[in-house]
């Protein structure tokens, strides 16, 4: 047992939004606790080594995911523009021209939106990863001053 069965299909699928899922899996997905013990036999030792170990490398991955979505979203814009070239003296006199011209606004504006929130994202999670170093090398010079500079 892992410690999250007892939270059933919740935990396994609907602990994220589909957007979020799927920049998850982009990112080779959550990974599992290594080392923790958690009475599933996988103790200290086993899956990776003594104690629990982490690193910056999944949170820049993800954060090259959310600039790689940003850098996708970029020339929407564009497409848009080519998309609508010459409707609206193709649709003169028409009702629908207006409607087609609130509904591209509308998607510009979730698509700027979504960079915006995909450039934030790539920073922060740019942050947490150098954070994570930081710590790291914090606890590496904490142990070595305890253990007369053996470090790890």
């Amino acid at each position: 047992m892992t410690g999250h069965e007892e939270f059933g299909e919740f935990s396994r699928r609907s602990a994220y939004s589909d957007n979020w899922q799927r920049l998850i899996d982009m990112t080779g997905g959550v990974p599992a606790p290594r080392g923790g013990g958690g009475g599933d036999g996988g103790g200290a030792g086993e899956g990776g080594g003594p104690g629990l170990r982490h690193s910056g490398g999944p949170w820049i991955r993800a954060a090259g995911a959310a600039e790689a979505l940003r850098t996708h979203m970029g020339p929407v814009r564009a497409e848009f523009a080519a998309a609508h070239e010459g409707l609206a003296a193709g649709t003169e006199g028409l009702g629908v021209a207006a409607v087609l011209r609130t509904v591209r606004g509308s998607w510009e504006r979730r698509i700027e939106a979504a960079m915006g929130e995909c450039g934030s994202l790539a920073g922060q999670l740019r942050a947490v990863a150098k954070d994570v170093g930081e710590t790291d090398e914090a606890i590496a010079a904490t142990f070595a001053k305890a253990t007369g500079g053996g470090g790890r």
